[in-house]
């Protein structure tokens, strides 16, 4: 299903084009002594949508037995990343990285397709 409408979005319409996998960087919202005692490259992160006040997507990580809001999609990413939304059971969003080197208070994740079971091969 994912395939199908990930084709459909194209170039020529780039409020909805992000190819996957794609990786981007997130601007964290928790202090480095936090994002290091609970973060770790490969943790399973998940989106919100916020609107209010305005209209953000968040995202969120499970640790100490709740989930936590540990950044903010970019404004100029959240037009792509909300039709991505749509599509959530079909995407793994994870941990890439948990520092970036050249840019302060952000962190790497990567959005990423499920296969479905005809593309595991095992039917």
């Amino acid at each position: 299903m994912m395939k199908t409408i990930i084709n459909k979005l194209n170039k020529q319409n780039p409020g909805y084009y992000v190819p996957l996998p794609y990786a981007m960087a997130i601007h964290r919202s928790v202090d480095r002594q936090e994002a290091d005692a609970n973060l770790y490259s490969g943790m399973q992160l998940y989106f919100r949508k916020m609107e209010i006040p305005s209209m953000s997507i968040a995202v969120m990580a499970y640790y100490n037995d709740r989930y936590n809001y540990i950044g903010f999609i970019p404004n100029g990413m959240l037009s792509r990343i909300e039709e991505l939304l749509n599509f959530e059971d079909s995407l793994l969003i994870s941990l890439e990285r948990v520092h970036c080197n050249r840019l302060a208070n952000t962190f790497w994740i990567t959005i990423d397709e499920l296969p479905n079971v005809a593309d595991l091969n095992f039917l």
